[in-house]
């Protein structure tokens, strides 16, 4: 007796599977995977303008009142009405200038500020020199006077 085993015959490989068939109706076309979403976009451009608007309304309502402050220091500086346009008219010329060399804009957590005394310093002195240009002297030594008395005030 032959004791030997039996060889097996190797194992066919399948064939693969054909698809079925799909109707049109069941038919839907594969969706290409992307990673863009049009909700972020929509919120990104909605949210960047109202932070913009924010951070600007706040840094221009600070500048208001700095501004409405001084305008109301310095026209105590004159006599007649006529000085009195002619100051807020120079006024209005060197408080910007002023104002952004002497301010710090504030950030998302702390507010805009302002060195105050340096700020005032500086604009009488423009002011003073505006007014020495125009042959006003009697005002320019008015405001040089008025820029200690301010600097005086602040120092309280």
């Amino acid at each position: 007796m032959d004791h030997r085993l039996p060889i097996k015959a190797p194992r066919r490989k399948r064939a693969p599977q054909r698809r079925r068939a799909v109707s049109p109706s069941d038919f839907q076309p594969r969706r290409r995977a992307s990673n863009f979403k049009w909700g972020k976009l929509i919120l990104f451009v909605i949210a960047v303008p109202f932070f913009v608007w924010s951070y600007q309304d706040r840094e221009s309502k600070f500048e208001s009142e700095v501004k409405e402050d001084m305008a109301g220091f310095v026209s105590r500086m004159a006599v007649t009405e006529q000085e009195q346009s002619y100051l807020m008219s120079s006024f209005e010329k060197v408080h910007r200038n002023c104002y952004t060399a002497h301010s710090r804009p504030g950030g998302r957590r702390r507010a805009p500020s302002l060195d105050q005394a340096s700020y005032l310093k500086s604009v009488f002195d423009r002011l003073e020199q505006i007014a020495l240009q125009d042959g006003r002297g009697n005002l320019a030594a008015r405001l040089a006077n008025g820029s200690k008395m301010g600097m005086a005030f602040l120092e309280q």
